[in-house]
């Protein structure tokens, strides 16, 4: 609502801050009698030797909380301090009263969990994905198992409790995301997550039920499948992904759209004329109803306001409109 702002200074701007590294984080808030500023560096008992790492990877919509991914040894709250010193959890921050929640403990791993030393980037084995626009469910990747009988990949954390998603294709190692919008529906009940040249799945955590959204409807299973995640409406109805490959009976492959409830796969980026060359979803409503696209191809031969015209293999920008109801 415009009554507060975080972001990244160059150095700390209070005498004494609890922490400093190369990008320090701050939050101003507007109240009756102006803007007042806080800076929210974690605390550190020592140096960390880690100066570029940014600490802060999500805050709330009200920025009243925020996730953390701190650097170095230090734990930030008691239930953390129980683990030895290389164990590695991020904590969601009550940005009201400074509070850390540490969201893997000893209390929610199965025991004898062992976590390996943190890597050159400052980095521990479990780090945050995407999560809800309250914090209040954050989707971890873990390089290790954190529920029993899993051996690593992708876990949701929601009132102090980890569910195992999939296991993400980790093969022992952290998940990488290049777009994370809405990779969590914002009750926290489907969740949106991909392999390396593989599938894109949904897993509802309402029931486990894992489905693969990718999969080639009314043509041949294409070899192998590079479905890429890339947005998701805000209620998990609709997703949105990209694959090169055929997956519908409308030749090529581009960007695609899922519908969750009807299980109707569309390719969207269909061209008037030569071949398609999808690029990326750059961002989309929170309904899914609009969509902002790069691709090379000639989608739409319509000259836009200056009455400029898609150009087959140029750089354009589309807006793609879904119609809610066909």
């Amino acid at each position: 609502d415009g009554s507060a702002i975080s972001y990244y200074l160059t150095a700390p701007f209070v005498a004494n801050p609890a922490g400093n590294v190369m990008d320090a984080q701050a939050i101003s808030r507007r109240g009756p009698g102006g803007w007042s500023t806080e800076d929210i560096a974690t605390p550190h008992h020592r140096p960390t030797l880690f100066t570029t790492h940014q600490e802060y990877v999500f805050f709330s919509s009200d920025l009243s909380h925020a996730l953390v991914e701190p650097l170095g040894e230090t734990p930030l709250s008691e239930e953390a301090a129980e683990e030895t010193p290389y164990d590695y959890t991020p904590y969601v921050r009550d940005d009201t009263t400074g509070v850390y929640t540490p969201l893997v403990t000893p209390a929610n791993i199965p025991p004898g969990t062992k976590f390996e030393e943190y890597n050159v980037n400052g980095r521990g084995e479990v780090g945050v994905v995407t999560a809800t626009p309250d914090l209040s469910h954050v989707v971890l990747a873990s390089g290790v198992g954190l529920t029993p009988g899993t051996s690593g990949g992708l876990y949701e954390w929601a009132g102090g409790k980890l569910t195992f998603i999939g296991d993400g294709g980790l093969g022992g190692g952290r998940a990488t995301f290049t777009d994370a919008r809405h990779a969590i529906s914002d009750d926290g009940s489907r969740v949106f997550w991909g392999v390396t040249e593989g599938d894109v799945y949904m897993t509802d955590m309402t029931d486990g039920e894992v489905v693969s959204v990718s999969k080639a409807q009314g043509v041949p299973e294409p070899s192998p499948n590079r479905a890429q995640f890339q947005s998701a409406s805000s209620h998990g109805s609709l997703v949105f992904f990209s694959d090169s490959a055929q997956l519908t009976v409308s030749p090529g492959g581009g960007l695609y759209v899922y519908d969750v409830e009807t299980g109707k796969l569309t390719l969207v980026t269909v061209p008037r004329h030569g071949n398609d060359a999808f690029m990326n979803v750059l961002e989309a409503s929170e309904d899914g109803s609009y969509v902002y696209l790069v691709d090379r191809g000639v989608l739409s031969e319509t000259p836009n306001a200056e009455q400029e015209e898609a150009v087959e293999g140029g750089d354009n920008l589309y807006v793609l409109h879904h119609a809610m109801h066909g």
